[in-house]
């Protein structure tokens, strides 16, 4: 009898242990991983909540910063459109044959020019003065020209003297108001 428990006591023992090995182990490790994917999916959507509970005042904040930008955009001068209508009035300067030596810009106004916003109602406006060397009918030509320029507000002042030197030359300087944002490359 006691022999006989002994073998149901070895067939009991390899029977759990097989019922171990086979079905409980990878049971159990199918648990851990499904209880890995379910701390990992709550932690995501914990950090979704988080970020789902700071979307309106990010958007806020991303809205107030747009705003800024726009204004300090509005709030500068347009250097590029300083830079094209000096690059337009030296061409048409050398299309009219005379050579430009020296562009004025009028430093007060590009200073001033950070402190204005520019509207529609409000324009802005820069003094330039341009000296040139050549002769007195392309002077004259170039002058209409600049006249019907779209930036052209007026002229400001105007001096034409003779060079000292033999040439038939003619040193002339030309003061005007230009309108920013008045000039594109296209016009």
């Amino acid at each position: 009898m006691n022999r006989i428990f002994i073998i149901y006591l070895i067939v009991g023992a390899v029977l759990v242990g097989l019922w171990f090995l086979l079905f409980y182990t990878p049971y159990h490790q199918k648990m851990t991983v499904i209880e890995a994917d379910i701390a990992t999916a709550q932690s995501k959507l914990d950090e979704f909540s988080k970020v789902r509970a700071e979307l309106p005042s990010l958007l806020v904040a991303s809205r107030r910063l747009s705003d800024k930008r726009s204004s300090v955009d509005c709030q500068l001068y347009a250097k590029n459109d300083i830079l094209n209508l000096f690059a337009h009035l030296r061409e048409t300067a050398r299309e009219h044959q005379l050579h430009i030596t020296e562009i004025e810009p009028s430093l007060q106004e590009l200073l001033s020019l950070n402190t204005i916003m520019p509207s529609v109602d409000n324009p802005l406006f820069i003094t330039i003065k341009l000296h040139f060397e050549g002769s007195f009918l392309d002077f004259g030509k170039y002058i209409s020209t600049l006249e019907k320029a779209p930036f052209f507000r007026g002229v400001t002042s105007c001096q034409i003297k003779k060079v000292e030197n033999a040439t038939a030359q003619l040193e002339m300087t030309v003061g005007f108001k230009a309108l920013l944002g008045g000039f594109r490359e296209n016009s």
